[in-house]
C-alpha cells in the first residue's frame, strides 16, 4: 500500500505514544492532519511537539475527514472513546480505525463501532521520552494485527516510519503482551532487585545504577549479536557451583523474596547453560541442587 493509499491520518491522544507516533509520522513525511486530546493543555503540548494542529473540545473537521484514525490512548479508554465518536456521527463506517494497545485484538477493542477496517499497531518499545523514540523509530518493531484492511493499514503506518513489523493473530494477543511485559517491565524489576542486593554490601546511589545500566546494555548488545543462549555469561554458564553457593549464602541474610527470585531465575539459567554446552553436566546438576535447596549451603568441595 502506498502513502497515497494510506491517506490522511488523525491521532487521538496526547501521551508519550501519541506524541511519538505523531511526531515520527511528521518527520517521515506523512504528518497527521491533526491531534485530539481530552485536556486542552495536553492537546496543545502534544500538537506543538508533533508540529500539527490540535483540538480538545468539539471534534475537528480533520478528524471527521480522516481516512485513518489512530487511537493512541490508554487501553481502557479505547472502546468508550470509539463509541462516543460513533454516537456523535464522527465514525460512519468509512474510516479505518487503529489502536496501540498491545493487550487487545482490534476486533475486541472496536467491537461496538462501524469501520472500513480495524487494526492494531503496537510499539514494542517502552516509550517514556517521545523525543528519544522519534530519533530511533526506524530501529523499532511494531506488533500489527487486525482484519485484512486494518492490518494492511497498520503495516503501511509502520512502513512510513521505516520500522519493522511483527505479524500477530487475535488469539495471540494475551501471550504476546505478557511476553512484551516480561522483556520490558521485568527487566526494570530485575535491576531493582540487583540494586537491592548491592545495597546489602553498602553500595547505593546513581553510580551503582549507572554501572548496572551499562552492564545490562552490554548483555543486550550480546543478545542482539549472538542470540539466546550464547549471550549468557557468568558462573552458572561456567558451571561454577562454588560461586553460586556464595551468592546463595549472601542473599540468605537479606529479604527472602530476593533469594527466592535468584533460585527461580537460576534454574532457568541452568537450562540455558545446558544448551550452551560449555559446563560439565555434573557441575550444572550440582548448581541445580544448590538452587533447589531451601537452606543456604557451603561451597561444594572440589
Amino acid at each position: 500500500m502506498t502513502r497515497e493509499a494510506l491517506g490522511s491520518v488523525f491521532v487521538l491522544g496526547a501521551g508519550p505514544v501519541a506524541m511519538a507516533l505523531a511526531a515520527a509520522l511528521t518527520k517521515n513525511g506523512h504528518a497527521p492532519t491533526g491531534l485530539w486530546a481530552r485536556r486542552a493543555e495536553a492537546a496543545e503540548r502534544a500538537g506543538a511537539f508533533a508540529g500539527i494542529p490540535h483540538a480538545s473540545s468539539a471534534w475537528p473537521n480533520a478528524l471527521r475527514d480522516a481516512n485513518v484514525i489512530v487511537f493512541a490512548v490508554s487501553d481502557e479508554a479505547i472502546a468508550p472513546l470509539a463509541k462516543r465518536l460513533a454516537d456523535d456521527g464522527v465514525l460512519d463506517g468509512s474510516q479505518v480505525v487503529v489502536h496501540c494497545a498491545g493487550s487487545l485484538a482490534a476486533e475486541v477493542a472496536f467491537a461496538k463501532i462501524p469501520a472500513r477496517g480495524k487494526g492494531l499497531v503496537h510499539p514494542l518499545r517502552a516509550i517514556v521520552s517521545p523525543g528519544e523514540t522519534v530519533k530511533s523509530v526506524s530501529t523499532m518493531t511494531f506488533g500489527v494485527e487486525g482484519d485484512e484492511v486494518g492490518r494492511d493499514i497498520a503495516k503501511s503506518l509502520v512502513s512510513v516510519l521505516g520500522a519493522s513489523t511483527l505479524a500477530l493473530q487475535a488469539h495471540q494477543m494475551a501471550a504476546y503482551h505478557a511476553a512484551a511485559a516480561i522483556a520490558s517491565n521485568y527487566l526494570v524489576v530485575l535491576l531493582d532487585l540487583a540494586e537491592d542486593v548491592l545495597s546489602q554490601a553498602g553500595i547505593e546511589g546513581d553510580a551503582a545504577r549507572q554501572a548496572f545500566a551499562d552492564l545490562t546494555q552490554g548483555a543486550l548488545d550480546n543478545l542482539r549479536h549472538t542470540g539466546i543462549p550464547k549471550a549468557l555469561t557468568g558462573p552458572i554458564r561456567r558451571g561454577d557451583s562454588a560461586t553460586v553457593a556464595t551468592h546463595i549464602k549472601a542473599l540468605s541474610v537479606g529479604p527472602k523474596e530476593n533469594l527466592d527470585l535468584y533460585r527461580v531465575l537460576g534454574q532457568r539459567c541452568v537450562t540455558l547453560s545446558r544448551e550452551c554446552g560449555d559446563a560439565e553436566p555434573s557441575k550444572l546438576r550440582e548448581i541445580s541442587e544448590l538452587l533447589a535447596n531451601s537452606e543456604p549451603a557451603d561451597p561444594p568441595k572440589s
